[in-house]
């Protein structure tokens, strides 16, 4: 990285980054190390090589230029120019929800900076709020600037990606349903993250949400947004329908590609009753009029002023009237400064009241607050079978499933069964207690695999609200099976057998993964 002369280390929205400059011609860059440091993420060549041949050539007002694709002795990198202005995350976090008006600038030139990259065969893979840069021009109109464009398609899972999790790299909040998937993906992905961030920008909530990455995950493939319009009424009906069709789970609801895309809604924006745009000059102030005679109120400036004012040879200065008594006046200041000094000591009395007497026996508004919350129960599905299912046709093989309800493990007092059993990896193994990892000490449960359902189960004797579910996996030294376990569902059940819950598909854990169950309500 001899190129680049290292400033040092900024922790960004985006992840950590370091600020450099460019001594090939003295420009402020950002560096980014593909794949970050201590992540499990690979690089992925193949993408590498052909972004190296096209992304550092590509010039956009609205997308900050990658100057430098390279390796290094410390591996890959990407350099791209330091652009001023703070992330759209940053804005949101310190200003709040935006005004249409600077919505429609986000959206105009966000699908500018699209439209450039899928004409030159790139897409930007992980846009989202904080890989966007804002600022207001001299205009005050809000721009906006995309970073990092394509660089989220550098990396790639360690372990073999599982459809239906959040993918690595991404911001899963902001991210299409094919990615989720891992189908094929397009231009039409872009619009996608496009339109669930002017959603967040407008609303201040988000379209798919969850309590973690992979409840957020099915939320995009099984949910549904809420129309904008019930959270933003100022928001015309045309303008609405165009961003709700970015989200369209279906890719070919959405619109085709960035060029329609902005089309439509300069279409839409012509057609609703918008402010006007200031032009530059009329944010000037008028000149301060000029005049040889001084009056009360200013006079508007002469059609053809003389470059330089000259004074009127008859200018006589008015001269300040001499101040005269007012009696009547000097009554009504004394009576105002008396009512002044009256009520001052009155609020000066009741003050020392409240704080000598009313505020120790009054309840904070913070501990009122806290009861009525508190008075709010929590709601959990209620279930008396908990299921751990596996339908990738591998061995299911874990150490511990613990279920929680009113912070006890009721799955230690319950009775285990299992697709079937293999190499003493017995199903009462599951719920012994026993969260050791080890195989060889008799607490794992392993199925013979190649099943096209293999599960494990726990019949908890009696129907329970269940708040929490821990899956503790097994892990062996020098051992791969441990991620025999990605992929897993968790399943509740009623007493009927009837399905209530069902997880995302999830990776197998290092040591354990939690699934908390608060105010998730049952399947209907």
């Amino acid at each position: 990285m001899e190129r680049f002369a290292i400033k040092g280390r900024v922790n960004t929205p985006a992840g950590v980054r370091y600020e450099g400059i460019d001594n090939t011609n003295w420009m402020t860059v950002m560096i980014m190390r593909v794949p970050e440091p201590g992540t499990a993420s690979l690089l992925d060549e193949e993408a590498f090589q052909a972004l190296k041949s096209t992304l550092p050539s590509l010039r956009h007002a609205n997308i900050a230029p990658v100057v430098a694709l390279e390796t290094d002795d410390d591996g890959a990198y990407a350099a791209y120019a330091r652009m001023d202005g703070e992330t759209l995350l940053e804005c949101l976090r310190f200003h709040g929800v935006m005004t249409l008006a600077d919505a429609a600038s986000l959206a105009l030139d966000c699908l500018k900076a699209l439209e450039a990259l899928h004409l030159a065969g790139i897409m930007h893979g992980d846009l989202c709020p904080s890989r966007i840069l804002v600022k207001r021009d001299a205009t005050l109109t809000l721009n906006a600037i995309l970073i990092e464009p394509a660089l989220a398609f550098l990396v790639r899972s360690h372990e073999a990606d599982v459809p239906g999790t959040p993918p690595p790299g991404r911001d899963v909040v902001f991210t299409s349903p094919e990615a989720i998937n891992r189908d094929t993906m397009d231009t039409r992905s872009d619009l996608y993250s496009l339109g669930t961030t002017l959603y967040y920008s407008l609303t201040g909530q988000l379209p798919f949400a969850g309590n973690s990455p992979s409840e957020i995950a099915h939320a995009h493939l099984q949910g549904a947004p809420k129309f904008i319009g019930l959270y933003r009424d100022d928001i015309p009906a045309r303008i609405s329908s165009w961003l709700m069709s970015l989200m369209a789970r279906d890719p070919s609801d959405r619109p085709s590609s960035a060029s329609i895309a902005l089309a439509n809604l300069q279409s839409a924006l012509a057609m609703t009753d918008a402010p006007p745009v200031i032009a530059p000059h009329e944010l000037m102030l008028p000149p301060i009029p000029q005049d040889d005679i001084l009056v009360a109120q200013l006079a508007p400036p002469p059609p053809k002023p003389s470059p330089i004012p000259r004074p009127s040879p008859n200018y006589r200065p008015i001269q300040p009237a001499t101040p005269t008594r007012n009696p009547a006046g000097a009554k009504i200041f004394l009576v105002f400064i008396i009512l002044n000094s009256i009520l001052a000591i009155g609020l000066t009395a009741l003050g020392i009241w409240y704080f000598a007497f009313y505020q120790k026996s009054a309840v904070p508004i913070a501990e009122v607050a806290n009861v009525v919350e508190n008075l709010k129960a929590p709601e959990y599905p209620k279930g008396r079978y908990v299921r751990i299912e596996n339908r990738n046709r591998q061995i299911l093989n874990f150490s511990e499933c613990l279920v929680f309800s009113e912070n006890v493990n009721i799955a230690i007092n319950g009775k285990a069964t299992a697709s079937s059993e293999h190499r003493g990896g017995a199903a009462k193994n599951g719920n012994d207690g026993n969260v050791d990892q080890s195989f060889s000490k008799n607490s794992c449960v392993r199925t013979k695999g190649d099943e096209a359902v293999a599960w494990w189960e726990v019949d908890l004797q009696d129907t329970y609200p269940i708040e929490l579910i821990e899956v503790w996996n097994r892990k062996e030294a020098g051992d791969e099976e441990s991620a025999l376990l990605s992929g897993f569902q968790i399943v509740i059940l009623n007493i009927d057998l009837e399905e209530i819950y069902r997880s995302t598909p999830t990776k197998a854990p290092v040591q354990s993964v939690k699934f908390d169950l608060k105010n998730v309500k049952a399947n209907p």
